[in-house]
């Protein structure tokens, strides 16, 4: 591999980094505003009543439900570009990658955050009347072929 493939592959994931954390903001901020509305349509002035007033009204909108799905999912896949860009560039520069590398954990987290978001968007999206199954089976197969792979395809 030569350094213009690194250099290329540095340059996008930083531009998928801040395309996806623009994104994430975009959606988090629609889950805001449905959660604003909910507060200000909310009767009561106890502090548990105006809690469940905002819960209930962004668990019982779709629009909040599908911009809460891509925002997590688009928040984990932030973390994980961030975590890729930052290798690269070191690594580009001639500088230890050491550092970064150990903190593996944080793509592990950002892997986390990104199939849960993943599977949240194919619960919201995926037709009802199928059930919940599709989304359940779907988290299932995502694990078990990776680790199927792992173990059955020969070094």
């Amino acid at each position: 591999m030569n350094d213009n493939d690194l250099l290329i592959r540095e340059i996008a994931n930083g531009v998928w980094f801040c395309l996806n954390l623009a994104l994430a903001f975009t959606f988090w901020h629609q889950v805001c505003r449905v959660l604003k509305i909910s507060l200000r349509e909310c009767k009561s002035r106890r502090l548990v009543d105006i809690l469940m007033c905002g819960i209930t009204g962004v668990y019982n909108s779709p629009t909040a439900q599908a911009a809460m799905a891509l925002g997590i999912y688009f928040t984990g896949s932030s973390i994980m570009r961030c975590w890729v860009w930052m290798l690269l560039l070191l690594d580009n520069r001639g500088d230890d990658i050491a550092f970064l590398a150990e903190r593996y954990w944080i793509a592990l987290l950002a892997a986390g955050i990104t199939t849960t978001g993943a599977l949240c968007c194919i619960r919201v999206f995926y037709p009802s009347k199928y059930g919940r199954w599709f989304w359940i089976g779907t988290g299932m197969i995502a694990l078990i072929i990776p680790i199927s792979v792992h173990y059955l395809v020969p070094y």
